[in-house]
Order: C-alpha cells, then structure tokens, then sequence
C-alpha cells in the first residue's frame, strides 16, 4: 500500500511541475485548485496507511468520486475527515469534520474497524480533488484529456490493489467505472452501486444506508 502512496505523491508532482505540468496550468486557466491535503500532510496517510492496511489479500474497493474540500482533500486520505481520524489515530488533535466523511466513520465502526481494514480498500476515480469559487468541483467536470490522466492513475492503482469488486459510490464514478471496462482499461469486476454518501446522512436514511453498505460489502466477500 505504501507503494501506492508513493506513486500517487509522483503523480502530484507531475502534474504540478512534471510531465503533465499541462494540467495543472489548464485547471489554473479555469480558476480551478488542486487540493492538496494529500501532498502536506503525506507523513500522516503514510501512518494512516501503515496503521490499518496491515494485513495482505484482495479487497473490496469503495470507489467514490474525489476529495471535498472539507474531508478528505484536508486529509490525503480517501472518504475520511480530521474527525474520523482522530478516532482510528489519537495523535491527531484536529477535529474538522465533514457530513460524508461522519457517514463513512459510522459505517466503518458498525462493521468494526480493524475488520473493515481488512475487507475493503478506500478511494476514489481522482485521488485528487479540486476546488472552485470556494467550492468541490469533480473530476467528471474536467475535460477528456485532464480526465484521461486522472483514469490512468486509477487504472495504476488499481492493478496494485487487485480488488476483488470495484463498488461505484455514486452515478459518474459507475458511469466512469464501466466506461473503462467496456475499453478493456479495467480488469476487476464492478459491483453494484452505492448511493453517495451525503446522501446517506440524513438522518430519516442513515441506518438503513449504513446496513446496506456493510450487507454490499459482506455479500462480496
């Protein structure tokens, strides 16, 4: 798993002052940001991932769209808040929470976490998010060639990964997940989609949304 934290550190700088340094001019031109959170606080996920991705073995892989501003794009790390943190690693002090983030923690303690750990892998189509006007602005918003690069850098992750199911959070992220099967770009079976998380956190939805998320993801196993 560090391998592919090192990696997508790679891919940051490539497209910050490397190869691909195109996109990341292109996406200024558009008044677009690339959160960041991953790259600063790298020696965190790095404990993170150290920390929970202990045991070895194929995976059930959440798949969602990319980083918010207020979650994971402070954070590095995929789906998660300070707050969830906090929770899994005592050492982090910042409680800055994010509404999908609090539903994904709930799901994770429900199913228990160290075991959540070692059935399903976290991330998303961008591991990348992107701010603009203040607000997310999503990978399926960008143009074709930016998200070209994007996908290949799933595709990377996911051949390290060796998923035993792809499950698509959210309409584009299945919409995308199928596109790249259909080219013969993804190798892994794709699961049946998950509503997206803020969705699932109103409180009339939250614990039958909690229960069908840990039902998926066991009916895989």
């Amino acid at each position: 798993m560090i391998r592919i934290l090192e990696e997508k550190r790679s891919f940051y700088e490539q497209l910050v002052e490397g190869d691909n340094r195109w996109v990341n001019k292109e996406l200024a031109q558009q008044g677009i940001r690339i959160l960041d959170g991953f790259v600063t606080g790298y020696e965190l996920v790095k404990e993170f991932y150290e920390r929970v991705y202990t045991k070895e073995g194929s995976r059930v892989v959440l798949c969602g769209i990319n980083p918010g501003r207020l979650g994971a794009g402070k954070t590095g790390v995929p789906f998660l808040d300070f707050r969830s943190l906090s929770r899994i690693m005592p050492k982090v002090k910042n409680k800055d929470s994010e509404r999908s983030a609090g539903f994904v923690f709930d799901v994770i303690e429900r199913y228990g976490k160290e075991s959540f750990f070692e059935d399903v892998y976290l991330t998303n189509i961008s591991w990348f998010g992107f701010e603009k006007d203040g607000k997310n602005h999503n990978y399926y918003n960008l143009s074709t060639e930016i998200q070209e690069v994007l996908l290949g850098s799933f595709i990377k992750e996911m051949n390290h990964v060796q998923p035993v199911v792809i499950v698509p959070v959210s309409k584009m992220v299945e919409r995308s997940l199928k596109d790249l099967k259909q080219k013969g770009l993804l190798l892994f079976p794709i699961g049946s989609r998950l509503r997206h998380p803020v969705n699932c956190a109103f409180p009339e939805r939250r614990e039958r949304e909690i229960e069908h998320y840990i039902q998926t993801i066991r009916a895989y196993l």
